[in-house]
């Protein structure tokens, strides 16, 4: 959910931030994206703080599923994971 939002505020703040022009000491002028960097990574971190952690079911899935691509990888195979 973080890195979803993250993406979502992150792209509205630079395209407001281009939108606009001049204000105090002239900041809006200044390139977007250090200021989307900040706001992304900002949402991110507390939309992650705020949501709840992922159930054992898609932690234990998601170590199954890494596990295996980590063996196919190594053993020269590649990286996809069949259909059960």
């Amino acid at each position: 959910m973080g890195a979803a939002s993250s993406v979502v505020v992150g792209t509205v703040a630079a395209s407001v931030w281009y939108l606009l022009s001049g204000g105090p000491w002239e900041m809006w002028d200044i390139q977007p994206a250090a200021p989307r960097f900040l706001i992304a990574t900002l949402v991110a971190v507390v939309v992650t703080i705020i949501t709840p952690k992922p159930t054992e079911v898609v932690v234990s899935l998601f170590d199954k599923v890494n596990s295996r691509s980590r063996h196919d990888s190594d053993a020269g195979m590649s990286a996809s994971v069949p259909a059960e």
